[in-house]
């Protein structure tokens, strides 16, 4: 398989091809990164393990997704650091489509390098680059459960 594969093109579609010691998951995830290897593995790593993908390369074709309203939304998981529109800001207009959605960052660096992370701590969690399979399965697990959303 190709790095330049577009994600419509990977074969997700089957739950369980991979064995993660993680709960499964049905609800649908908007996957956002503007490093294209990430935003295939998320997807990929997030589809086999019985959630519903959809994957966007920067923001504005996450909030095109949005706007669409074709399907509903439970989680975004987000970059922050991205260009033209970082993920705090992503989310914070995906929340006003989405009021119930919940948020799950994933950056590179850590929340405090982050000022405008401390103020939605509360409401949003953030899981540290690089992480394995288990521990992104577990973060969405854990921002689906909880009953604050952003």
């Amino acid at each position: 398989m190709s790095n330049d594969a577009p994600i419509n093109d990977l074969d997700v579609s089957t739950p369980g091809d991979l064995v993660f010691d993680a709960p499964l998951g049905s609800e649908t995830v908007l996957i956002v990164d503007d490093e294209p290897l990430v935003l295939r593995l998320c997807c990929s790593i997030l589809a086999r393990q019985g959630y519903h993908v959809l994957g966007a390369g920067s923001a504005q074709e996450a909030l095109q997704f949005c706007e669409k309203g074709a399907r509903e939304l439970h989680l975004l998981l987000s970059d922050i650091i991205m260009p033209n529109l970082r993920g705090i800001d992503l989310a914070a207009r995906v929340s006003m489509i989405y009021p119930e959605i919940r948020i799950l960052f994933m950056s590179g660096f850590d929340g405090r390098e982050i000022p405008e992370y401390e103020t939605l701590r509360s409401r949003a969690k953030l899981i540290p680059k690089p992480f394995t399979a288990r521990e992104l399965l577990i973060a969405v697990r854990a921002a689906l459960d909880n009953p604050a959303g952003m």
